[in-house]
């Protein structure tokens, strides 16, 4: 149970992410993203969020502040650190950054583990970020409720 609410709460942050990347900009919603840009807008998520939608696990039992995200920049604005769950016992932290020409991710999640993501250029479009494992084996997707779940 613990990994899936876990896995839920990553797929919940992404949506944040998500739902950054799709405010305004619709028509360059089919083009290509470079790191700098899509790093620059998920800077547009500094502040603390709040899900209003059961979109996760409808059937789960509720956590008191499990369905807050909070972002801040760190480092200068070098780093995008996102924390989710802040507060509770499964309290899990992700930080962005550019490398290069990359946008990368690490999770540190409360299973004990640290997927490290990079965004897949070519399959992120403006109004939608990919990240896939830098693993070899591994890729991972999220997918994303509505702007609307989010306050």
């Amino acid at each position: 149970m613990q990994r899936l609410f876990a896995f839920n709460l990553l797929v919940l942050s992404a949506s944040l992410v998500a739902t950054a990347l799709g405010a305004g900009d619709e028509k360059k919603a089919d083009s290509p993203v470079t790191a700098i840009a899509a790093f620059d807008r998920l800077k547009t998520l500094v502040g603390d969020w709040k899900n209003s939608s059961s979109a996760c696990d409808p059937g789960a039992e509720e956590v008191p502040g499990s369905d807050v995200v909070k972002y801040k920049l760190t480092g200068a604005g070098s780093a995008l650190v996102e924390v989710s769950m802040p507060g509770t016992p499964m309290e899990m932290t992700s930080i962005y950054h550019l490398d290069g020409d990359d946008l990368r991710m690490t999770h540190y999640c409360a299973l004990g583990n640290q997927p490290r993501l990079k965004l897949d250029k070519t399959a992120s479009k403006a109004d939608r970020l990919v990240f896939v494992s830098t693993a070899a084996r591994t890729s991972i997707r999220l997918k994303t409720p509505t702007s609307a779940d989010w306050s």
